[in-house]
């Protein structure tokens, strides 16, 4: 019996994705412009769908498989190593001990430039990253390793919180088409925790 390297079913949502990228391209072109696109820009959008498609395809990908990890580790490898936090504090430790051994290595050939600003900006843009990937992993937990519903909440409170700091810190203020995109995406998460 051939082993199958891929399941169709993969297949089949990759091409699903692929797809739903290029009419994403089209359609943003199609609202920038009102649904009249200048013939110079479509000529430019035909030529950047070639390169857009399969990068989009590899960001799918690597989403897709950042996601898989992610809950996997927590199914397995969380409970392995006795909860959480140690598993957090193993990922900390191998983090600490890689980023050394390129500094080691940098400083040894010469290339290491230190930048005082950016040892500084190290530790209060490290740590919201530590917490949020800690209770990211306690989410998945309390949801019973349901990344379809911890991942989508996660990502919008990305934007949700990337929104409200632009609004408070730069005055930032959002349109009535990002107001509905945002809307959508609060529906989308009550539709997936079954409300």
């Amino acid at each position: 019996m051939k082993k199958v390297l891929i399941n169709p079913r993969t297949l089949l949502a990759l091409l699903h994705d692929l797809t739903a990228a290029s009419v994403a391209w089209f359609a943003a072109y199609l609202l920038r412009f009102n649904f009249a696109i200048p013939a110079e820009h479509v000529q430019y959008m035909l030529q950047s769908i070639v390169w857009i498609v399969p990068l989009q395809g590899a960001v799918f990908i690597a989403y897709g498989l950042t996601n898989t990890l992610f809950s996997y580790l927590n199914s397995s490898l969380t409970y392995f190593v006795g909860g959480t936090l140690p598993f957090i504090m193993m990922i900390l430790i191998g983090s600490i001990l890689s980023s050394a051994i390129v500094l080691i290595w940098k400083s040894v050939n010469g290339t290491l430039a230190w930048n005082r600003n950016s040892v500084l900006a190290a530790i209060p843009l490290g740590l919201p990253n530590f917490f949020s990937f800690y209770f990211l992993l306690k989410a998945l937990d309390a949801y019973q390793n349901n990344a379809a519903v911890v991942l989508t909440m996660y990502n919008l409170s990305v934007i949700l919180l990337s929104a409200i700091t632009a609004y408070v810190f730069f005055k930032e203020r959002l349109t009535n088409r990002q107001w509905i995109g945002l809307a959508i995406g609060c529906v989308g998460i009550a539709l997936l925790n079954g409300l």
